[in-house]
């Protein structure tokens, strides 16, 4: 027996409404978005001189909108950041930049002023902020070593590429 309604009948329909709302929530659970990340490189110094080994940390200040990225440094002091990729880059966004704990023991071997001081080794004590708009190869950090008359400070600068 044929059993048939008023109107036409669509073939599918109901499969296709079925998989566009399985489509609808599906979405709605995935990763959040993050403006891609663009390249970032630079050098990183103490008192004028290249840190020779160690790693570099960026993390962001407002973690909605970007990842956090880190950079391992080079023998030249130089380092290529990366989000998720190696020398991926940053999104562009606000930073707090502080360095790992290896770091800080390469410096006390390298400088007789002493070592790195300790709050360039946390991201909540580090005073070095970095602002990441466009690709940049010119990123530049100069660590300043604690003087026993004065507190430390650091020079960080940027110029677009």
């Amino acid at each position: 027996m044929i059993v048939r309604t008023n109107g036409p009948r669509v073939p599918g329909l109901l499969p296709f409404l079925v998989c566009a709302c399985v489509a609808t929530f599906a979405t709605g659970c995935g990763e959040p978005y993050y403006a891609p990340p663009v390249k970032a490189s630079g050098k990183i110094t103490v008192m004028g001189k290249p840190l020779t080994r160690g790693t570099i940390y960026f993390v962001p200040v407002d973690r909605e909108v970007c990842l956090p990225g880190s950079a391992v440094i080079n023998s030249d002091g130089t380092f290529k950041a990366q989000t998720k990729k190696p020398d991926d880059g940053l999104c562009p966004g606000e930073y707090v930049v502080f360095l790992g704990d290896e770091a800080s023991s390469d410096a006390s071997k390298k400088n007789a002023d002493g070592p790195i001081p300790k709050h360039y080794l946390s991201a909540g004590t580090s005073d070095l902020k970095q602002r990441i708009d466009d690709e940049t190869d010119s990123l530049a950090f100069d660590l300043q070593l604690e003087d026993k008359s004065k507190a430390s400070s650091s020079k960080s600068s940027y110029s677009k590429k």
